[in-house]
């Protein structure tokens, strides 16, 4: 909730526009990559039943099944890469491809995810299917998975010409263009492949074997020109465009205690001003706001500028009790608009941090970068380090 604000936004785009002015501005070369599960047990779509009927009921495969994932990209120009499929196996069998779209790759892990092995050999099938050369050099968007950030996938994505860039942590559901427009399409697709299977084969359970079937019945139609330019078009990536994002988009970040990166210098400066000569504080609260009563007779009258001896005149305006600060005037003039109003009057609750936090927050970053790169290499350096530290120890042992 906190992660998708207006600063992280910001530092997003200029890093992202930095580098799309260097590419040069060609749709063809903007691409977005994401992985998506891909399950035996389907979720049955709604049906149309006889008026009255209580209960309809659907089969779906199993009651706990697996997930294999796909790895899916596509470009602001509305092309798509073959997906790559990851297997919860630990050999891998060229029948798990059967019926997958043309040109597609396969692999497995333990656990069916995604892994920095793996992502290093999608990131060798993206770079042969679309010619990518340091000479005509490709930018990738892409989530913050650890394994999108290991050091082997950046030092061939600097040899391949492909420039990695990530979406801000918690972002990806406003500004992940597959997120926004080609996965619920095809999630959908699925689930009514899904189900035409499970009719034409009573009795029997959606195996391994029979997934990249199912896959590629949704895929080819979820995969249009259409989806891929609209979901550039959406985040603001393609035409670049971050004003697609309005400000009721960030109100989910305004109820927590946060601090906001981008207003940490300007609150000292803001405090120092609002000071007066004793220190205390000039700027007005909900609570310490008194509002003026107009007499029968006379005109509600705004405050007087000070004139060189300090004084002001009040008349029309109540003044300030003893003990209290000096208050401003809290005139609402018919420039204040009643959402502000409100909000002055009725803050928005604000969620304490219950625990401070130990590891540091990531932001939008180019992963090929040198800077990045030698961050890489001196963590490695580091754990390798420590590495020998423990095995020579134990070998004193």
């Amino acid at each position: 909730m906190v992660g998708f604000n207006r600063p992280k936004v910001d530092m997003f785009f200029e890093i992202y526009v930095d580098e799309l002015q260097k590419l040069g501005e060609n749709p063809t070369r903007l691409w977005n990559m994401d992985e998506v599960g891909v399950q035996n047990v389907q979720t049955p779509n709604k049906i149309v039943g006889t008026k009255g009927k209580r209960q309809v009921a659907r089969v779906t495969s199993a009651e706990r099944g697996f997930t294999v994932t796909a790895a899916c990209c596509m470009n602001a120009a509305g092309q798509f890469v073959p997906p790559q499929f990851i297997f919860p196996r630990k050999r891998m069998n060229e029948r798990l491809l059967y019926g997958a779209p043309a040109g597609s790759i396969g692999g497995v892990t333990d656990s069916g995810w995604m892994d920095g092995t793996l992502f290093i050999q999608w990131l060798r099938h993206f770079c042969d299917t679309i010619g990518c050369t340091p000479q005509r050099p490709h930018i990738l968007i892409l989530d913050g998975h650890h394994s999108h950030k290991t050091l082997g996938a950046v030092l061939l994505a600097r040899e391949r010409g492909v420039v990695m860039i990530t979406i801000p942590p918690h972002c990806t559901h406003k500004m992940q263009p597959l997120d926004r427009t080609f996965f619920k399409s095809y999630k959908s697709k699925y689930n009514t492949a899904a189900d035409g299977w499970m009719t034409s084969h009573p009795g029997q359970r959606i195996d391994i074997y029979a997934l990249c079937g199912l896959f590629d019945k949704a895929y080819s139609a979820s995969a249009s020109v259409g989806k891929g330019q609209k979901g550039f078009k959406v985040c603001g990536l393609w035409p670049v465009d971050k004003t697609v994002y309005k400000d009721e988009d960030f109100e989910g970040a305004e109820v927590t205690e946060e601090p906001d990166p981008a207003l940490d210098d300007s609150r000292e400066t803001e405090e120092e001003i609002s000071a007066g000569p004793s220190g205390s504080s000039m700027v007005p609260t909900p609570n310490s706001i008194t509002h003026s009563q107009p007499q029968p007779g006379t005109s509600h009258q705004r405050p007087a500028e000070h004139g060189p001896s300090g004084s002001t005149n009040t008349s029309g305006l109540s003044q300030p009790q003893p003990g209290t600060s000096a208050q401003k005037s809290a005139d609402h003039g018919p420039s204040l608009s009643p959402s502000s109003l409100l909000e002055e009057l009725t803050p928005r609750p604000r969620i304490q941090n219950k625990r401070p936090r130990k590891r540091a927050s990531e932001s939008a970053a180019v992963l090929t970068s040198s800077p990045y790169k030698k961050r890489l290499e001196d963590k490695m350096a580091a754990q390798n380090k420590g590495t020998k530290k423990n095995v020579k120890a134990k070998i004193q042992l």
